[in-house]
């Protein structure tokens, strides 16, 4: 009788470490998340649950961790009185909705005007703007997003060299 005690206590013991490798194995360590290649990722930012979070053109090329269905907003410079747009895809674990584009009115020393100085006003000014699409993470694992600014007309996937936005999100 002792001797199964004995075996039922290492086996107990045996399966204990088992689990305890493999959670630690598949949860990484200093925030690495693994990969389809097994290589670490890291990450530039960790999105809390129910946290939105502000991309912009500045952080292309980031790795942010993310919660299921949690949600970022893009902000990317707008140029379509350029005649240039932005072409945004992404994998199939991000829901990506347009959200169009917001512009925004400045004197010319760069004070910004309200949308109804703006309507009044009749001298000089600038005028920015902003596209947006709001991102919602809706499966896991390792999703991407791509943006490229494009001119109408122009070959698919031309982009402007210096105006491509990628975006690395780790859904957890």
């Amino acid at each position: 009788m002792n001797m199964i005690t004995q075996k039922s206590e290492l086996v107990m013991v045996g399966a204990v470490v088992l689990i305890v490798v493999l959670v630690a194995g598949c949860l990484g360590s200093n925030g690495q998340k693994p990969n389809v290649d097994n290589t670490p990722v890291y990450c530039s930012v960790s999105l809390a649950p129910g946290q939105n979070m502000i991309i912009n053109e500045t952080q292309s090329n980031a790795t942010i961790c993310a919660k299921l269905n949690s949600s970022l907003s893009i902000m990317l410079g707008d140029y379509t009185r350029t005649g240039f747009n932005w072409a945004v895809t992404g994998t199939p674990g991000l829901k990506i909705t347009d959200e169009g584009y917001t512009f925004y009115w400045y004197y010319p020393n760069w004070t910004p005007m309200t949308t109804l100085e703006a309507s009044n006003y009749t001298g000089p000014s600038i005028q920015t703007g902003v596209n947006e699409w709001n991102v919602t993470m809706v499966n896991t694992g390792i999703q991407t997003m791509k943006g490229a600014l494009i001119f109408p007309g122009a070959p698919p996937g031309a982009p402007i060299n210096d105006r491509v936005f990628n975006l690395t999100i780790v859904v957890e």
